[in-house]
C-alpha cells in the first residue's frame, strides 16, 4: 500500500515540471470547479462494524471444523461459493486462494480508506504475500495487523505458518502455542500445531488436540485422517484402521489416505486387505509421496 501511495506522489511531482499556458488555464478552470465533496474519503470502519469470520452456507463440507476461520481447507468446488462476494475482505481471501493476486491487491487499494484500521485487512494482505513467498512483505503486513490489534489471533497464527514455511519449526510452535493461548476458542492454531507435531512424529502431543477438534462437527476428513495417522505412529494399528474406515471408501484412493491405510492393514497382519487397497491408490504427483508410495508398495 505504501508503494502505491509513493508511486502516486512521484507522478504528481514529476508532472508539475512543465505546463503550457493553455494547459494552465484549463487546469485553473478545473480547480475552480472542485468542491469539498471531491475531497471526501470513505470513513475508516471499526472492527466491531464487520464480521471477522467466513459464512459458508453449504450443508455438507469435506472439512467442516475450520470452515468459519479459513478458506484453505475447502475443496476447489466448495471455495467457489465465495466467488464475487461483496465483502472486500472475503473477496481478497478468495482471489488469493485462486492465485489471482493482482485482482486481490486492486481490491485492497480501492478499499484502503475504509479498511485501514482493521487488523483483518492487513492480515489478509500478509497472507496473499505469504502465498507468493514474499516473506519480507508478508512480515510487514502481519506487523501492521498487530499494530491495529496487539493480540490478533489470526495473525499470531499466521506467524506460525510463515515460520513453518521457512523451516523455522521451533518458532512456528511458539507462535501456534501463543495464538492458541490468546484465542481460547480459535481452532486453526490448534490444528496447525497438531499437524506440526505429527510432522515430527510427536503423536502423543498431536492426538489430544485432534480429538478435541473432532468433537466439534460432523466428520472432518482431514482431522479423521490425522487422528488415524497418529494412532498408526503409536503402533495402535487397529485403532488407526477404525478411523480410516470412518472415511468414505471413495477417498481411500487418495495417496495421503490409502497408503497409510494399506500400511495399517499390513502391520495388523491383514496382508490381503493391504494389497487390495494399495492397488486402488492413485499414483501420487508430489515427490515426497512418490517415494512413500514405492516404499509401501514394496512392503
Amino acid at each position: 500500500m505504501r508503494t502505491l501511495i509513493l508511486l502516486t506522489l512521484s507522478l504528481v511531482l514529476f508532472s508539475c515540471s512543465s505546463v503550457s499556458k493553455k494547459d494552465k488555464d484549463a487546469s485553473l478552470a478545473e480547480i475552480d470547479s472542485i468542491t469539498n465533496e471531491d475531497f471526501n474519503k470513505d470513513r475508516p470502519i471499526e472492527k466491531n462494524q464487520v464480521r471477522d469470520y467466513f459464512v459458508n452456507n453449504r450443508q455438507v463440507l469435506e472439512n467442516p471444523v475450520l470452515k468459519d476461520e479459513t478458506l484453505n481447507r475447502l475443496t476447489s468446488d466448495e471455495v467457489k461459493e465465495f466467488q464475487g462476494d461483496k465483502d472486500p475482505l472475503v473477496s481478497m481471501a478468495y482471489l488469493c486462494t485462486r492465485n489471482q493476486f493482482k485482482e486481490a491487491y486492486a481490491i485492497a487499494a480501492k478499499n484502503f480508506d475504509r479498511l485501514q484500521k482493521l487488523p483483518s485487512y492487513w492480515n489478509q494482505l500478509g497472507i496473499c504475500y505469504l502465498d507468493q513467498k514474499e516473506y519480507r512483505k508478508s512480515l510487514l503486513y502481519f506487523n501492521k495487523a498487530l499494530e491495529a490489534e496487539k493480540d490478533y489471533v489470526p495473525t499470531l497464527n499466521n506467524f506460525g505458518v510463515m515460520y513453518s514455511r521457512l523451516g523455522q519449526h521451533q518458532k512456528a510452535i511458539v507462535a501456534y502455542e501463543k495464538a492458541s493461548q490468546v484465542g481460547k476458542f480459535s481452532k486453526t492454531p490448534r490444528y496447525n500445531l497438531a499437524k506440526l507435531y505429527l510432522e515430527f512424529g510427536l503423536s502423543e502431543k498431536a492426538l489430544p488436540i485432534l480429538q478435541s477438534l473432532s468433537n466439534q462437527a460432523q466428520l472432518d476428513v482431514g482431522i479423521a485422517n490425522s487422528i488415524a495417522t497418529a494412532y498408526l505412529m503409536r503402533g495402535d494399528h487397529n485403532a488407526a484402521i477404525r478411523f480410516y474406515r470412518q472415511l468414505p471408501s471413495k477417498l481411500w484412493s487418495r495417496p495421503e489416505i490409502g497408503l497409510n491405510l494399506a500400511l495399517a492393514y499390513h502391520l495388523a497382519g491383514h496382508k490381503g486387505e493391504a494389497t487390495k487397497i494399495i492397488k486402488n491408490v492413485s499414483k501420487p504427483k508430489k515427490q515426497e509421496l512418490k517415494q512413500y508410495y514405492s516404499l509401501i508398495a514394496q512392503k
